[in-house]
């Protein structure tokens, strides 16, 4: 073979390797690393989200009997007032516990509120703090909140890694 044969081959050779080498680090850019959970599904399927519920349904429950301990005195001055209607200490006393029951209902529904909003936020910042450790973790670039309202309407369904997070961070939030 001749000198100039070889040196085309070298070169062809040479041109070859390279452009597999770039074609498979420009692989390694695109490389999908995007998923996506079904934020909705982590959230109520977080045993956090679970405990704090049950705590807020033990309150409103507990919150609940005094209401309805206060309706049964209400109702009871409502009947001894229907027996004695011109009794004013009766009268007087069906409004002032008419107006307690008023007040402490709405007391109790902006408590409900603010107890469930306080919750929510307690949830969303250990929910985002296990999500973001589990992005790390498994060399994710992003993991989108898909809630089909915007946030994401349509992906892959190979790209839904719901179930391994919701594996995770109650795993996480068990100690594990």
């Amino acid at each position: 073979m001749n000198k100039q044969v070889r040196q085309a081959i070298v070169w062809g050779s040479g041109l070859l390797l390279t452009g597999i080498f770039i074609g498979w680090g420009l692989s390694q850019l695109n490389r999908e690393t995007t998923v996506y959970v079904n934020s909705a599904q982590v959230f109520s399927e977080f045993h956090l989200t679970k405990e704090l519920n049950g705590k807020l349904s033990n309150t409103q429950q507990s919150r609940q009997a005094i209401l309805d301990s206060m309706k049964i005195q209400v109702r009871s001055l409502d009947r001894q007032l229907q027996r004695s209607p011109r009794n004013t200490t009766i009268l007087d006393s069906l409004a002032q516990m008419a107006d307690v029951l008023r007040l402490k209902s709405e007391q109790f529904q902006t408590d409900n509120q603010r107890q469930l909003e306080t919750y929510n936020q307690q949830i969303w910042a250990q929910l985002n703090q296990y999500i973001q450790d589990y992005r790390q973790e498994q060399g994710y670039s992003f993991v989108l909140g898909a809630t089909g309202n915007g946030n994401v309407m349509a992906a892959m369904p190979d790209k839904d890694i719901t179930e391994a997070v919701i594996a995770y961070v109650n795993e996480r939030y068990a100690g594990s």
